[in-house]
C-alpha cells in the first residue's frame, strides 16, 4: 500500500500447504475503487428505493480491513 503496509483485508491465504510458494507479484489497484458519492447516488436511484443499513458484522469487517497485518485485532 501507498503507506508501506500489508493490510489483512489484502492478504492472500492458502488453501493447501504450499499452494502460494512460487507466487509473487504486487497489487496494482484501479481507479474504479475511487468512487464519487454523488455518481453512487444517481445510480442507486435506478433501483427500488430500499432501507440502506448497516449491520454489526460489516463494522467489524470494516475495523479488520483497516488494520496491518501485524496488528492485534
Amino acid at each position: 500500500m501507498p503507506d508501506g503496509l500489508y493490510y489483512q483485508s489484502l492478504l492472500a491465504l492458502p488453501l493447501q500447504e504450499n499452494a502460494l510458494s512460487d507466487v509473487a507479484g504486487y497489487v496494482q489497484f484501479s481507479n474504479v475503487f475511487e468512487i464519487n458519492n454523488q455518481n453512487a447516488e444517481i445510480f442507486d436511484n435506478n433501483f427500488p428505493s430500499k432501507e440502506k443499513r448497516i449491520l454489526p458484522s460489516q463494522k467489524e469487517f470494516e475495523k479488520a480491513c483497516s488494520l496491518p497485518d501485524n496488528a492485534e485485532y
